[in-house]
């Protein structure tokens, strides 16, 4: 399922920037490939090292800090 939405999405997002001549951001494609595969990597290794519950905190720290940082940069 998660499949289906990204590919939507992505030929969604081709669509309208093909149809406004902005072309594919090749350079922002390479860095989210290279991201998805190193960290298909680390992602396991860490998880069979960390119990769950620091996992879990750890993810909701990051969440927050990502979320007032979007929060300060709107003011």
């Amino acid at each position: 399922m998660v499949a289906l939405t990204v590919l939507a999405a992505a030929l969604t997002h081709s669509y309208f920037l093909f149809q406004n001549d902005l072309g594919l951001p090749w350079n922002l494609i390479l860095v989210m490939v290279l991201a998805v595969l190193v960290g298909g990597q680390i992602a396991p290794r860490l998880a069979s090292k960390f119990s769950e519950v620091f996992l879990k905190r750890a993810l909701v720290t990051m969440f927050l800090f990502v979320g007032f940082v979007m929060i300060w940069r709107s003011f």
